[in-house]
């Protein structure tokens, strides 16, 4: 099967959303009510760093609005003149907060996508022994934990080098991935399957 998160990539903690509201204020408070963008800036970048790297490019684009809604509406509540509002404090504050936000949405694709394809077999999409290696850690550790039995099941294509000799590659290859497809066919939504190499296979 496809390797699935982490732990630390599926995570959730309702603390994050609070960012969803701080953001705004601080922006509101700080930026736009007293004048102070550089501390509003530096307070707002590390609460939209977390919603971008959770909530990924969606997350970059609300904070950063949410931000520059924060950041003018007091000018607007106020109703004070047009002179008397910092613009340019307005617009690079915001900003800011949205560039530190949408650069960390592309890191965290960037991890994430070095690390699928670090344990991903390429031929098949399954697992592969990085990847096996590291899931039987964390399984096992869970056993150990909840006190329940792992199995674990190894396997291998029978004749397989001698189809290999005789049909050529491109049929041990069709073979490796027909494999693959009946394994993940005939497997619980989360079991693990993974491709060690060659055709051996384990569950």
């Amino acid at each position: 099967m496809q390797p699935r998160p982490s732990p630390e990539q599926v995570s959730w903690s309702p603390i994050i959303n609070v960012g969803f509201l701080t953001v705004p204020l601080c922006a509101g408070l700080l930026g736009g009510w007293f004048q102070m963008p550089l501390l509003a800036t530096a307070i707002c970048l590390p609460q939209a760093g977390w919603i971008a790297w959770f909530y990924r490019r969606t997350g970059a684009v609300v904070i950063g609005a949410l931000a520059t809604a924060g950041w003018i509406t007091p000018w607007l509540l106020r109703g004070t003149a047009t002179g008397s509002f910092d613009s340019a404090s307005a617009l690079i504050g915001p900003l800011m907060i949205f560039l530190f936000a949408w650069v960390n949405t592309q890191s965290r694709t960037n991890i994430d996508s070095a690390n699928y394809h670090a344990e991903t077999d390429g031929m098949t999409g399954l697992l592969n022994r990085r990847g096996f290696e590291a899931r039987l850690a964390a399984e096992a550790n869970r056993g150990t934990r909840t006190n329940s039995p792992i199995t674990v099941v190894f396997m291998d294509c029978d004749n397989f080098k001698r189809l290999n000799d005789t049909k050529g590659h491109l049929v041990g290859d069709k073979l490796i991935r027909g494999t693959a497809d009946v394994l993940l066919a005939n497997v619980r939504n989360y079991d693990s399957v993974a491709r060690l190499g060659g055709d051996e296979f384990t569950l």
